[in-house]
């Protein structure tokens, strides 16, 4: 009886020092960031994650620029003087590949393949888009493979944005789909994939959920900034948002919102000094640890590259 009795007490002293650091509110913590040394914003407009790592590409100096906690920590060449960047599921990058100046039509990129470390480079076309499109946001699946991934597009003026299924590097056009929306896109607005759903941020506009017959769900978005950039996970079966909220100088400030309740949970208030006005974005990145937690990274041109973790309690606990 008695070492049941102590076994008992110890179990009791175990779980409630567990419970004294569980959290039981939503919480954004800060984990590093970089603030100087950071290329100038009209340069460096995109910034993509990939293996909890910032890849920063100049399209002046034909270059990206890799970070870390530790700081810039590689150089990967590129051409072209293309402005956009991002990543599929499995590490292959994406490049724009062609100046953006004007009314230029966005067809041509160079996909660099993870399994050398971005050694081995594919040029990729993409077919039938009518005009310009600065940013690329997050492919779905591995391009490079049989089973191919899908890297969305929507283009300057228009209403549309499209689905383009790559196989080993190469167009499948016809499974190409095409969607049309209520917003006529500009130069900046991203389309990425979400689960079965499409997610498509025009800085200026509402956030929009699109399923594949169009049907279009506005974001809840509180106080909403007019940067591009965002990112939709989710977490203990809750939907969440993280969006800019700066809503003149397209500084660093973002919140998080929860879609169940339409509520802000946390926010990042903004310390950037510089107006990255030729980027007008604020670059977010969802990365999962978790059922209940997440990785969120940044990039907000000329102003910081930075990690946080976003964390909701966790009921078993």
């Amino acid at each position: 009886m008695k070492k049941s009795l102590r076994l008992f007490t110890l179990l009791s002293l175990l779980f409630a020092t567990i419970a004294g650091y569980a959290i039981t509110v939503p919480t954004l913590t800060e984990v590093w960031k970089h603030t100087t040394g950071l290329p100038k914003n009209e340069n460096a407009r995109q910034g993509a994650m990939y293996g909890g790592k910032m890849y920063i590409l100049n399209r002046v100096d034909n270059e990206i620029k890799v970070w870390d906690e530790t700081g810039m920590v590689e150089t990967i060449k590129t051409t072209g003087g293309g402005a956009g960047i991002n990543f599929d599921e499995v590490g292959n990058m994406v490049v724009r590949s062609e100046n953006f100046s004007g009314n230029a039509v966005s067809k041509s990129y160079t996909i660099y393949s993870k399994s050398d470390n971005y050694v081995t480079t594919k040029k990729l076309t993409i077919t039938n888009v009518e005009g310009r499109a600065d940013y690329i946001g997050k492919i779905a699946g591995d391009i490079l493979s049989n089973g191919g991934g899908h890297m969305c597009c929507a283009v300057a003026t228009v209403n549309n944005f499209y689905d383009h299924y790559i196989v080993n590097g190469v167009e499948d056009e016809k499974q190409k789909k095409t969607f049309t929306s209520t917003i006529a896109n500009d130069a900046t607005t991203i389309v990425y994939p979400f689960g079965k759903y499409y997610i498509l941020h025009k800085r200026n506009d509402a956030i929009l959920q699109l399923d594949e017959l169009g049907n279009k769900t506005e974001l809840k978005t509180p106080d909403k900034g007019t940067t591009c950039g965002s990112d939709v996970f989710i977490l203990n079966g809750t939907t969440y948002v993280v969006y800019g909220t700066d809503k003149k100088d397209y500084k660093d400030g973002f919140s998080i919102a929860d879609q169940t309740s339409g509520k802000v949970v946390a926010s990042h208030n903004g310390i950037g000094t510089i107006r990255p006005a030729s980027a007008t974005a604020n670059w977010l990145y969802v990365e999962k640890v978790s059922d209940f937690k997440v990785n969120i990274f940044q990039y907000n041109p000329e102003n910081i590259i930075a990690k946080y973790t976003f964390e909701v309690p966790n009921p078993y606990v």
